[in-house]
C-alpha cells in the first residue's frame, strides 16, 4: 500500500480498515475516487486501484482481520477482474461478477468494512467505465 501521499484516505489501524471514499456528485451519481480523492476516470486508473485493493487485502490478512483462505480467494478474484479489465474489449459483467464475489466474501467482516466500501466503489467505476 502506498502511503507516500499525506492525504491517503485508506488506513489500517488496529483491527479496523477504513477504505476509499465514494463521492456523490451532481445529479446524485456516485463516482468512485481513488485513495487520494481523485476520480477514477480511465480503465488504467481502475486497474491501479484494484492492484492496491489486493495489497490492502494482504495487509488485512497479516493483521488477522481477514483469514488467509478468504484473502487468497479474494485476491484471486481481483486478479481475474484486473485481467478482464486489461482486455481490448473487457466484459463489464465479468468484472462486476468477480468484484461482487469479493464483496460477498468480506462483507460480514465488520473490521473490513472499509475494504467493502472500496469494492463497492470499484463496481460503480466499472459500470461507468465499461
Amino acid at each position: 500500500m502506498d502511503t507516500s501521499n499525506p492525504n491517503h484516505s485508506t488506513s489500517i489501524s488496529g483491527s479496523h480498515i477504513e477504505g476509499t471514499s465514494i463521492a456523490i456528485g451532481s445529479g446524485a451519481k456516485a463516482s468512485y475516487t481513488n485513495q487520494w480523492g481523485n476520480p477514477v476516470q480511465t480503465p488504467a486508473d481502475l486497474i491501479a486501484e484494484l492492484e492496491k485493493l489486493k495489497e490492502q487485502l494482504a495487509q488485512a490478512s497479516k493483521m488477522g482481520v481477514v483469514d488467509e483462505k478468504t484473502t487468497i480467494v479474494a485476491q484471486s478474484l481481483v486478479t481475474k477482474a484486473v485481467q478482464q479489465a486489461q482486455q481490448p474489449n473487457p466484459n463489464k459483467e465479468t468484472i462486476i461478477g468477480r468484484l461482487s464475489a469479493v464483496k460477498v466474501l468480506i462483507e460480514d467482516i465488520t473490521a473490513a468494512s472499509g475494504l467493502v466500501t472500496v469494492v463497492v466503489g470499484a463496481i460503480e467505476a466499472v459500470k461507468r467505465l465499461f
